[in-house]
């Protein structure tokens, strides 16, 4: 099923179908339902789990929904591709771009070419190291293209053997003025 919804999402995406149901929302709310969405899982795989939110951290003005789809699929990569005993971070804070959004792995790591594979739909750069996080190669694509449905960027840094982080920036005019 989930197959599918990213399926579906992908081709609404790419035909301009996608409207954005966007409210003012707390990004820290948001991060901590997908911490506890993957917590099990991160468990079984020996990852820790961890989160840098900046305490004065403002609301932004995104689709809920999708914000925590981009951050699931990225915490789950994450996961998937850390080998036990690792560690991902999710960070959320304020920059000179706006709001950054920040999932960072200790995991296996990826060279430019994997990196180019890893954001074109049903590519994948390498096999999971835990059972139970296959994938379809959508969810990389998928959250780059809900990211500039936001107005926002989604970038990628990686080296093998050093992890991975990717950072989704938002827009300055999506933080929630004073």
């Amino acid at each position: 099923l989930q197959l599918i919804n990213d399926i579906l999402d992908a081709a609404k995406i790419g035909s301009g179908q996608f409207p954005l149901n966007e409210a003012w929302m707390d990004v820290r709310t948001t991060i901590e339902e997908v911490i506890r969405m993957v917590a099990e899982p991160a468990r079984l795989a020996g990852v820790r789990l961890q989160r840098a939110i900046e305490p004065a951290l403002p609301e932004i003005l995104a689709d809920r929904q999708r914000l925590r789809q981009i951050l699931l699929n990225l915490v789950s990569n994450g996961i998937k591709f850390t080998p036990t005993g690792g560690t991902v971070v999710v960070t959320a804070a304020t920059s000179e771009r706006g709001l950054d959004l920040i999932v960072k792995d200790s995991g296996v790591g990826m060279d430019a070419t994997q990196i180019a594979k890893a954001l074109e739909p049903f590519g994948q750069s390498t096999p999971p190291l835990h059972d139970g996080f296959g994938g379809t190669g959508l969810g990389l694509p998928l959250a780059r293209s809900l990211a500039e449905l936001h107005n926002g960027s989604l970038t990628i840094e990686s080296e093998p053997g050093q992890g991975t982080s990717v950072i989704v920036s938002l827009p300055a005019g999506r933080i929630r003025p004073n």
